[in-house]
């Protein structure tokens, strides 16, 4: 079933939602769309797959300095690559600017090929500035559901010569998509001293109650705990590596007026006067990208998502507080534990 109220009509930084029949017909058709299965490494044993697809493995399109990667990036990151290699990767991947592109995941059950993984990519795909983003309602599972065929194999990628189609552009073209460090530190001090004149930016934490509140996670690369100053609980699931806040039991979206009033409840509106916005963070913005997705999917403008995350704020040594909002809000003393 698809969600009511979730965007039909994108724009280029923007995705759109399918079904698995629209899908089916737009297979069926003279100009089928470029479609991926995205996931971390491709499944090897008991393979299904929809038929035509390429894989995609978003840890390839990801900056890790530890792995012998230089910049000013802090060390293990997991940026976006920089502009120059993320054009050329997504060059690799035959994808150009005029691409129609669908995209889709394997399950809903497993941290790996979660769907954080194919909204992960969808936001890159937006960064970069692709015109056609859509991502599948549910997924492989939904595909099945229907009785479609599969295949039982990948098809090989056609790389493309260049991005832009010989065109001159800025790339990546969407690059407000991308909140950096500097923008959430202005969104914190912003809120703190409620400056006039200022848009207001709420800070969304994509994480687990536990994780936001500065009482555990389960990354084996972050060991600070608490989450950023003035941020609200955008809600995720019951610990770091399970979600199911934001999709059902059969990994759809949730319907978008369940999500509003789930955000609502914790504080996070859709911005509502120039200037005003969203930026989501998770641990290094995979989670949140998925957030971002369900966002932009109901027309929320000016949402971002950063990228570095807490992981990125905690190696830089960023001000972090612990503990349940009421008492950030009174001016407890409530530092958070390295």
């Amino acid at each position: 079933p698809a969600p009511v109220g979730l965007g039909t009509r994108g724009m280029t930084d923007r995705p759109t939602l399918i079904s698995a029949a629209e899908l089916h017909e737009l297979l069926s058709g003279d100009s089928p769309p470029l479609l991926f299965e995205v996931g971390v490494e491709p499944p090897v044993e008991d393979i299904q797959v929809i038929p035509h697809s390429h894989f995609v493995d978003v840890d390839r399109l990801e900056f890790w300095p530890s792995n012998g990667d230089s910049g000013d990036l802090p060390v293990g990151s997991g940026n976006i690559l920089p502009p120059d290699q993320f054009r050329l990767a997504l060059e690799g991947l035959g994808i150009s600017r005029q691409s129609r592109i669908v995209l889709y995941y394997r399950t809903h059950a497993g941290m790996r090929n979660q769907p954080i993984a194919c909204a992960r990519f969808c936001w890159m795909l937006c960064v970069a500035g692709v015109q056609s983003v859509s991502v599948l309602n549910g997924g492989l599972p939904a595909w099945t559901l229907l009785g479609y065929a599969t295949a039982d194999c990948h098809v090989p990628l056609s790389p493309v010569s260049d991005f832009f189609d010989q065109q001159v552009f800025p790339f990546p073209l969407n690059s407000h998509l991308i909140a950096t460090t500097a923008e959430v530190e202005q969104a914190v001090v912003a809120h703190k001293l409620q400056i006039a004149g200022v848009g207001k930016v709420i800070i969304g934490d994509v994480r687990s109650w536990e994780e936001f509140v500065g009482e555990r996670q389960q990354y084996t690369y972050i060991s600070r705990l608490g989450r950023i100053p003035s941020s609200v609980w955008a809600r995720w699931g019951p610990s770091t590596y399970v979600g199911g806040d934001l999709w059902t039991d059969q990994g759809y979206l949730r319907d978008s007026e369940e999500v509003t009033k789930m955000w609502g409840a914790e504080g996070l509106t859709q911005p509502a006067l120039p200037g005003d916005g969203v930026i989501f963070y998770c641990g290094s913005g995979w989670r949140s990208a998925w957030a971002w997705m369900v966002a932009s999917l109901m027309g929320w403008d000016n949402v971002k998502n950063y990228d570095g995350g807490w992981l990125e704020w905690s190696l830089l040594g960023k001000q972090a507080v612990a503990g349940p909002p009421d008492a950030e809000l009174a001016g407890s003393d409530i530092s958070a534990r390295a």
